[in-house]
């Protein structure tokens, strides 16, 4: 009972919720923060599906996979990307790629890379300086008050 996990696999403090419904094949990467959930509640019914990811697949920091996912081989999940349930991802390959204004789910324009990027950094930087304000307003508050833990 666990996931099924195949040879050369980079797992990067990740959430796996199901893991006997979770497939994960040779060669995979799975960065920092990504959730694998196989399971959801619908009108009051626990519906169960599996997640499946194809060799030398790679998947971004802080992705959700949904239950029923299928990753195809060296498909790639963007991150900060949710899937929808039992989404397939194939690769996209220069010559697959559509003409015009119609994209494909598994396309990135050349700024997506950069905007996930200063999305992580700014998350960071905000839950910093929220945490810096608590411990100056506790330290603050330590010295004109009188705590317990301070009568010893």
């Amino acid at each position: 009972m666990g996931a099924n996990i195949r040879k050369d696999v980079v797992l990067d403090n990740i959430d796996i919720t199901d893991p006997s419904l979770v497939s994960i094949a040779d060669e995979v990467v799975v960065s920092e923060g990504a959730t694998l959930e196989s399971h959801q509640v619908k009108n009051g019914m626990l519906v169960l599906g599996p997640v499946r990811i194809g060799s030398r697949a790679s998947i971004g920091p802080f992705s959700f996979l949904q239950m029923g996912t299928i990753l195809a081989s060296e498909a790639i999940v963007p991150a900060l990307h949710r899937t929808e349930i039992a989404q397939y991802f194939i690769k996209t390959t220069p010559h697959s790629e559509p003409k015009g204004d119609h994209r494909d789910a598994n396309m990135v324009t050349s700024t997506t890379h950069i905007w996930q990027l200063l999305g992580i950094y700014t998350v960071a930087m905000v839950s910093t300086l929220s945490a810096a304000i608590v411990y100056s307003l506790f330290t603050g508050l330590a010295k004109s008050m009188q705590v317990p833990w301070m009568w010893t």
